[in-house]
C-alpha cells in the first residue's frame, strides 16, 4: 500500500514478504511462486507522531529488513532469544530474527524486550485458534492521561497492555488463520535438517527469511544508527540535507561536507555511526514538530459527522436531550483493524 503525506502516520510501503532460500534470496521464474508469497493486504503497525511523542512500529531502513524466521511459543523461548541476543555473542551481534508469535505473547514487557536485545527484525502475530478471553492494547488506566483527579490509580481496564505506547524500531504485522498455518508450514519445512556438502548435517536450510518494508515518512530526514545510542545501543540521528552551511564556508567533515554547527550539526564518523562513511548530524529523535518543519507529514484531521444528524427519536414534550459525545477517531496497535472515522463517516453518508 502507499500512502502519501495525507495523515501524520505515513509509510511509503507496507509489506511482508516470504522467501525460502540457501542464502534467504528468492528465486526467480515459476519457482518464485513455490518459495514466496507478497502479502501487501496485512494491517501494520504503523508510527504515530503526536504530543506524547514518537509511538508504533517501524523498519530502520527505507528498503526494509529482512530476517530468517524463527518461531517462539512459549515465554520460556522468548526469554532465551533475548537473553542470547538471537544467538550472537557478547562482542558479535547476530543478524536479526524475524519472529512469528503466538497472541498470548503479544504484551507490552515482550515487546520492550525485543525492541532493547537489537535482535528483532520483525513481528508476526499468529492467530489464535481461540479468540483471547480478555485483550486490550491500551493502558490499564487511561483515564489518568486525561487530567483525572488526583489520587489517579485503580486498573479500570485490566486487561490494558499499553502497546499503544511503545515506540519499536521493527515491523510487526498480525496474520490470519490462513496466514497463520501457512506461515508455519514454511518455517516447519525451512528447519528440517538437509545434507551438509562438508559432511553432517546442517540445520534450517533452506531458511525461511520474512522481508518486512514498513518505512515511514515521518522519518524522512533522519537516519538509524546501529552505534549511536547509549551503551553501543542504536538510535535515530537527523541528517544534514544541505551539503553546503554557507557560500563561503570550507568542508569540515571528510574533506567534502560542510556542517551547519550553528544549527547543531556535527561531523560524525562513519565508524561511529556504523553507516561506514561520515556524515553532518545531530541527535534529535524524530518528532511531530520536526516532521511538520520539514513537511513529511500532515497532521491527522477530525470528523463532525455526528453533528449532522438529527436526532432518531423526537425528544419527549417538555425534556432536554442528554448527549454524550466520544471522539469519532480511533487508534490502536494496528490501526486499520480499529473501528472508528472512517467507518462512522459512511454510516452518516
Amino acid at each position: 500500500a502507499e500512502w502519501a503525506h495525507a495523515v501524520l502516520l505515513l509509510v511509503v510501503c507496507s509489506q511482508v514478504r516470504f522467501s525460502c532460500g540457501d542464502d534467504g534470496t528468492a528465486a526467480s521464474g515459476g519457482i518464485a511462486s513455490l518459495v514466496r508469497a507478497d502479502l501487501t493486504e496485512l494491517s501494520s503497525c504503523y508510527t504515530l507522531l503526536n504530543e506524547a511523542g514518537t509511538v508504533g512500529c517501524r523498519t530502520t531502513a527505507q528498503k526494509g529488513e529482512a530476517a530468517p524466521l524463527v518461531t517462539i511459543d512459549t515465554q520460556e523461548d522468548l526469554d532465551a532469544f533475548v537473553a542470547s541476543g538471537g544467538a550472537g555473542t557478547a562482542l558479535v551481534r547476530a543478524e536479526p530474527r524475524s519472529i512469528l508469535l503466538p497472541q498470548s505473547l503479544l504484551t507490552r514487557s515482550n515487546m520492550d524486550k525485543l525492541e532493547a536485545s537489537g535482535a528483532c527484525g520483525g513481528v508476526l502475530v499468529a492467530a489464535p485458534e481461540t479468540p483471547p478471553a480478555s485483550f486490550s492494547p491500551s493502558s490499564k488506566e487511561p483515564y489518568c492521561a486525561c487530567g483525572a483527579p488526583a489520587p489517579c490509580k485503580g486498573a479500570w481496564n485490566p486487561a490494558g497492555e499499553d502497546l499503544v505506547s511503545a515506540d519499536l524500531n521493527f515491523g510487526m504485522v498480525p496474520l490470519d488463520h490462513k496466514g497463520t498455518r501457512w506461515v508455519r508450514d514454511l518455517a516447519s519445512r525451512a528447519a528440517v535438517s538437509s545434507p551438509d556438502p562438508g559432511g553432517g548435517t546442517k540445520t534450517g536450510y533452506p531458511r525461511a527469511v520474512a522481508a518486512f518494508k514498513d518505512w515511514m515518512s515521518t522519518h524522512g530526514a533522519s537516519r538509524w544508527s546501529p552505534r549511536g545510542g547509549a551503551a553501543g545501543g542504536g538510535s535515530w540521528l537527523q541528517v544534514q540535507q544541505a551539503t553546503k552551511c554557507c557560500g563561503n564556508c570550507r568542508p569540515n567533515c571528510g574533506g567534502e561536507l560542510c556542517c551547519d554547527t550553528s544549527k547543531g550539526f556535527e561531523c560524525v564518523s562513519g565508524a561511529e555511526t556504523g553507516w561506514g562513511s561520515p556524515a553532518c548530524a545531530k541527535r534529535r529523535r524524530p518528532d511531530a514538530a520536526g516532521c511538520l518543519e520539514d513537511r513529511t507529514c500532515l497532521p491527522l484531521g477530525g470528523y463532525s459527522v455526528w453533528g449532522l444528524l438529527s436526532p432518531s427519536l423526537p425528544p419527549p414534550a417538555g425534556r432536554g436531550i442528554v448527549l454524550v459525545v466520544a471522539r469519532m477517531d480511533s487508534g490502536g496497535l494496528f490501526t486499520a483493524r480499529q473501528p472508528g472515522a472512517a467507518r462512522a463517516s459512511g454510516v452518516a453518508a
